[in-house]
Order: C-alpha cells, then sequence, then structure tokens
C-alpha cells in the first residue's frame, strides 16, 4: 500500500510540472481525484508471497476542463497519461527487480476496456452492464490509494452495487456457473492431485460461497457489505444468522489451512498442491457448500 501511495505522489508531482493541475474550470485547480483499488488478494488484505496485484484506477472531476500549464491536456487526458505511468513504473525492471507484478484485468471490459476509467463511467457499467461474477468480484474490492473524496463516492457504489436484492435461483445458477468454468480450466492429467486453490472442497469453495452470502444477503443485511476480506465476512454471516457459527468455523479453519498451505508451496517454488492431510477440510467445504447452494430452502 504503501508503495501504491508513493508511486502516486511521485507520478503526480511529474504530470503537474510538465501539464498543470487538473481544473474544475479555468484559474480552479483541483486535487489529485484518483484512485487505485484493489481487488483479489490484495483488496481481501491476504497478499501471499508470489501474489500479484489486482488493481482498477479511477479518476473523477471535470472531463470538459483541462489542466494550467503552457502545455494544457484536457484533464481526462491528464489521468489516462497518469494510469499508464503508475503502470509503467510498478512493472519497471531494475537490477533490482520490478516492485510489483500488476494484473489489470478486472476493470470494466477487460483487457479490452481502457487502463483508466472514470468513476462515473464504472458506477454505469457496474449498475447496467456488468456480470455476476464482476460483482464477486466488488465483494474483496477496496481503495489502497488515492483521494479522499473520490474514496467515499467509491465505498457508497460498492455498497449500493452489493446490497442491490437479486433473484436467488439466478444468483445461484451464476454462481455454480463461474464455479464450475474454474474448476473445467484445471490443466489436464492432473485429476488426482488436489488442488486447493481450484477443486471442490478447496479455497475457490469457500471464497465464493462468502461472495455468495454478500450478494444474496446484503440487501437484507448492510453489514455484510463493509468489509472485503473473508475472515469478516465469515463473522459477519455468522452475526446475521445466514450462516451456522460451527459452519463458519470450518470454513475458517479449511481456509486458513490451504492458505498456509499455498505459502509454504511459494517459498518453496513449489506447485499450488497440498502436501498435508485435507480429507476433513474438503469434506466440511463440500458439505456446507451443498447445504447453502444446492439444498438451500428459499424463503
Amino acid at each position: 500500500e504503501t508503495i501504491l501511495e508513493k508511486s502516486m505522489q511521485l507520478i503526480w508531482r511529474q504530470l503537474v510540472q510538465r501539464y498543470g493541475m487538473p481544473q474544475r474550470a479555468p484559474g480552479a485547480p483541483s486535487p489529485c481525484e484518483f484512485i487505485i483499488l484493489g481487488y483479489g488478494k490484495l483488496g481481501g488484505i491476504e497478499l501471499g508471497y508470489s501474489s500479484d496485484l489486482d488493481l482498477v484506477f479511477l479518476y473523477s472531476g471535470e472531463q470538459n476542463a483541462g489542466t494550467s500549464g503552457d502545455k494544457s491536456i484536457s484533464n481526462e487526458e491528464f489521468y489516462i497519461r497518469f494510469g499508464q505511468r503508475v503502470f509503467h513504473l510498478l512493472n519497471t525492471s531494475t537490477l533490482a527487480g520490478s516492485l510489483y507484478s500488476v494484473d489489470m484485468r478486472l476493470r470494466p471490459l477487460g483487457d479490452s476496456g481502457l487502463l483508466v476509467t472514470s468513476l462515473e463511467s464504472f458506477a454505469d457499467y457496474q449498475r447496467e452492464d456488468a456480470w455476476t461474477f464482476e460483482h464477486q468480484a466488488l465483494v474483496r474490492a477496496r481503495v489502497i490509494a488515492g483521494d479522499p473524496a473520490v474514496t467515499r463516492k467509491f465505498e457508497s457504489l460498492r455498497k449500493e452495487i452489493l446490497q442491490r436484492k437479486r433473484d436467488p435461483e439466478t444468483l445461484k445458477k451464476d454462481i455454480k456457473d463461474m464455479r464450475n468454468r474454474i474448476i473445467e480450466s484445471k490443466v489436464k492429467g492432473t485429476e488426482n492431485i488436489f488442488d486447493v486453490k481450484i477443486d471442490p472442497g478447496g479455497i475457490g469453495d469457500i471464497e465464493f460461497l462468502v461472495q455468495y452470502g454478500v450478494l444474496r444477503w446484503a440487501h437484507e443485511h448492510p453489514i455484510l457489505a463493509e468489509h472485503p476480506d473473508n475472515m469478516r465476512i465469515l463473522d459477519s454471516l455468522v452475526a446475521t444468522n445466514v450462516l451456522d457459527a460451527e459452519d463458519a468455523k470450518q470454513l475458517k479453519e479449511a481456509y486458513l489451512a490451504y492458505r498456509t498451505q499455498l505459502h509454504q508451496a511459494s517459498l518453496h517454488e513449489d506447485e499450488h498442491r497440498t502436501k498435508i492431510d485435507i480429507k476433513e477440510h474438503k469434506t466440511a467445504v463440500i458439505s456446507i457448500w451443498d447445504k447453502l447452494l444446492e439444498t438451500e430452502n428459499e424463503q
């Protein structure tokens, strides 16, 4: 988080020196109305030793105005260049290595979308065009660095989207379809090796269960949209009586055991496959998955 914050500050100084500050109107400069969103492990406060950074860049401000310098450019172009330079800085290879590997595929429209998106366009996309799996990803999104005012706007939007009332059966189908697509993507020839990230009963099931719980019940229990990390969301699911306390305990124990294994595998440059006795964890996770997504009696 410090690296991202300092990278933004460095690039801001460079661009302001060259183009001047973005303005709301001529003679009315504005602060750096830009935020970096963390998704995935970064957003969920669960970075591992080999994690990349799942990032989305958003800006706000008056798009029809321009910067204050002699080489004036539009505010939109300023923030596009701003995001491009932050991305380049994080990925630059040096003798000491690069700061971080960055993944920007979770931005609207993925690889075909703009590297930097206005908050207004992002909001429209989330409200009108985003798929269920993109709202699942939003569960684990949080602002890592940037302007406090834009941060508050994003947080309000995130809660609005997560607290939307959804058709339970459609949501179930979308969740299960996406989970099955991930399972089917497993490398052929590894069928007899339990992959803690992909296989049924592993991390993927736990993360999808948590995301399902938020998207299914946050309209009734807004507290479910408060946190981006699995542990606190599980606590909230218990506090709202959505999830049995014993089930949550088993999911937590399994999740922590699996993540410990992934950390060890990463440090040993090994594949993400377990070398510990996971039968009990796997069975428990599959049982809870079936209870919530296969046999739940909708009210």
